[in-house]
Parts: structure tokens; C-alpha cells; sequence
């Protein structure tokens, strides 16, 4: 018998956007989530396939342009191809629709998809932050999706976490509201046009500095308590990157902020997810007396890299 080969996606429905909403729990390391990903279906079909990995379905239905809902739907997890095939009752026209989604999941130690990260802060207590390393295809490992960089959408984010704990995704907070037993429900300004692989969000205790770029865009530097003034150099190097690609490339800053944080745990140097970089911390903090000027060139040159992913890798795909 032929092994079976790993093929692409069927090209049958095109992704616009996902409404996103989870609320992660550090002491349990656990997730609960629910979405709504709008599509457009481009061809007669039965079924549509999509990724998930490690994400358990609790509640599932499709709504029609005609605003019939479907909950008879049948899910089928192929899980060595980390595939989710629906399969409707009847054959579907092309049309756009709605797929909702409840799920659970948990937060990693394996340093991809959402993932948690233990430091010990000033005082020796161990401490819990959570973060996301999506590329190339671990977004899946968070919410169902269309894991592939074609499937471009726009992304609208919302985490419900404790009170005192910091939330950051791809886009600046347009609200923070206070929703009881200690948890807040932080939502994020709708993304541009983008890949799942650079969809991005941490939760922690954090603080931060910040500058602006001559344009305006807000440049901060994230870190875990007690690290923030090492950030400096990297700070003030990826304001200059922004404006030096935003010249070069005749496009301004796509979008209205650009946040740097340094991870305790991290597989890679960096990762350019849009708007929310996330850094190992040897790559990015550094004594800004003390450190080497051949430290200060690579933090540069990572800085600089991942910025310049921006324009190209993120606002264009290959």
C-alpha cells in the first residue's frame, strides 16, 4: 500500500477573518477558546478541511449568508495531519459563511504554539508567563485554522486573564474591561490582512520603556519585572529600523505600534510576528555600559532583521 502523501489544503474556501477570544489559565496551564472564522466558499462542497493539533472541540456550527445555522455538522480529526475536516449534510453553493467554534487546550512546555515560560523574578519566587510561537505551523496548536500562509485574514483578538497580568497580541488594546472573579477581558484593534504563523499574544507580568518613531508609531520594550533598563539599546535600535525600512521602502509603519519583549524561554533568536516581536532575552537586553560592542551588533543586527520582516515576509508573503 502507498504511503500517503501530505498535500495542501483543498482550495475550496478563502479565509477574511477570524474573531478570536481566549482565556488562559497559568496555574492550570490550560485554555479555553471560541471563534468565529468567516469564509467565503468557492466551489460546490460538502466539506472543508482546516488544522488543529491538541485542541479538544466542544461545540461546533456553521451559519449560512441566509443566516440559516447548521449545527448538524460532522467532525472528523486526522490526527497525523493535524487535519479537521467538517462535512456538511448537503452540498453548499458558494457563498459566505460563518464557522463557529468552542474548544479547549493546553499551554505548552515544548516552546511552540502557546507556550509558558517559568522565571524567577528579583526576589528568587518562581514566576509563570505565557507566549506564542506560531511558525511555522504551531497557530493550530492555539485555535483551529487555516495553517497555511495563504489563507491571509484579518484577526480580531480578545484575552480574558487575571486582573493584575498584562496582555499583549499584534495590535494596540482598544478596551480593558473589568468582567468579575478577578478577570479583565482585554480587546485588540482589528490586524491587517495576515498569516496565521504571525498572529502573536503573551501573558505575564510585564513592564515596559517606550519611544515613538518620527511617524508616531509607539515602540515599546516588554520585559519580565526588573529588566526593563536593559532594553534601552534595543529600543532605540528598532525605532531607527523603523524609520530607516519606512524611507527605504517609500510604505510607511503598517501598523500603529511595534512591541519588542523578551522571553525567558525561547526556541529561536526572534520571531517577527506583526507588531508583537518576541525575542530570546540574550538577543535583545544588554548593560548599556558594560556590554560588549560585539553584543551590541548582534542585538542590531536581530533587531533590525526581524523589524525589516515588516514589509517584507509580513505586509507581502511569498
Amino acid at each position: 500500500m502507498a504511503e500517503e502523501k501530505f498535500s495542501k489544503l483543498p482550495e475550496l474556501v478563502k479565509t477574511s477573518r477570524y474573531e478570536i477570544q481566549l482565556a488562559p489559565c497559568l496555574r492550570s496551564s490550560t485554555f479555553k477558546g471560541s471563534e468565529k472564522i468567516y469564509l467565503d466558499i468557492l466551489k460546490p462542497t460538502n466539506y472543508f478541511k482546516l488544522h488543529s493539533k491538541e485542541i479538544e472541540i466542544e461545540k461546533t456550527f456553521l451559519k449560512l449568508a441566509d443566516g440559516t445555522v447548521i449545527k448538524e455538522l460532522k467532525i472528523e480529526l486526522d490526527r497525523r495531519w493535524e487535519l479537521l475536516t467538517v462535512h456538511f449534510p448537503n452540498e453548499l453553493a458558494p457563498q459566505s459563511v460563518e464557522l463557529d467554534l468552542e474548544f479547549i487546550g493546553g499551554i505548552s512546555n515544548e516552546l511552540k504554539g502557546f507556550y509558558r515560560s517559568p522565571y524567577k523574578d528579583e526576589a528568587g519566587n518562581r514566576k509563570m508567563l505565557a507566549s506564542t510561537q506560531f511558525e511555522s505551523v504551531y497557530a493550530r496548536r492555539a485555535f483551529p485554522c487555516f495553517d497555511e500562509p495563504t489563507y491571509k485574514a484579518h484577526f480580531d483578538i480578545q484575552l480574558e486573564v487575571d486582573e493584575q497580568l498584562t496582555a499583549l497580541s499584534n495590535m494596540n488594546v482598544t478596551e480593558e474591561k473589568i468582567i468579575g472573579n478577578g478577570k479583565k477581558l482585554v480587546t485588540f484593534a482589528r490586524t491587517p490582512l495576515m498569516s496565521t504563523y504571525l498572529v502573536a499574544f503573551a501573558v505575564g507580568e510585564f513592564e515596559y520603556i517606550e519611544s515613538k518613531t518620527n511617524d508616531g508609531c509607539i515602540v515599546r520594550v516588554y520585559t519580565v519585572p526588573g529588566k526593563k533598563d536593559k532594553g534601552h539599546y534595543s529600543l532605540s535600535v528598532a525605532v531607527k529600523a523603523i524609520e530607516w525600512f519606512s524611507e527605504w521602502y517609500g510604505i510607511r509603519m503598517p501598523l500603529p505600534k511595534c512591541d519588542l519583549i523578551a522571553i525567558p524561554e525561547f526556541s529561536m533568536g526572534a520571531m517577527e510576528n506583526w507588531g508583537l516581536i518576541t525575542f530570546r532575552e540574550v538577543c535583545i537586553l544588554c548593560d548599556p555600559v558594560l556590554t560588549s560592542s560585539t553584543l551590541k551588533e548582534r542585538i542590531t543586527h536581530v533587531v533590525s532583521h526581524e523589524v525589516g520582516h515588516f514589509w517584507f515576509g509580513n505586509l507581502t508573503t511569498m
